[in-house]
């Protein structure tokens, strides 16, 4: 598992302002949640999909809304990188496409 991962759980966690045992509650224990920001473990798909349900919950109740995914918690910072730049490619396109449509008339 890749360090950006583990960050992306502390990453959400940190935002919500919640405890690791506030996220464990009714999953896990806080010493997994430790266990899986530090590298010590591996974030499963099943646990992905119950981390995502858990911080959704708690952001809701904080007013709040994030939508996570369990594919949010277990993409690779490549990934990210490749979809935003993707994204930043068309629109670049787009924009080229705008000005030189402008300039011919």
């Amino acid at each position: 598992m890749g360090e950006f991962i583990i960050n992306r759980i502390k990453y959400y966690r940190n935002l919500l302002r919640i405890t690791q045992k506030e996220l464990a509650e009714g999953l896990s224990s806080s010493n997994y949640i430790y266990m899986l920001e530090n590298g010590k473990k591996k974030l499963s798909m099943a646990m992905a999909v119950k981390l995502a349900n858990r911080f959704n919950e708690l952001s809701q109740e904080k007013g709040i809304i994030l939508n996570i995914t369990a594919k949010d918690l277990l993409r690779t910072s490549e990934e990210i990188i490749e979809e935003h730049y993707t994204e930043e490619f068309e629109n670049l396109k787009k924009e080229n496409m705008i000005l030189k449509n402008l300039k011919s008339y």
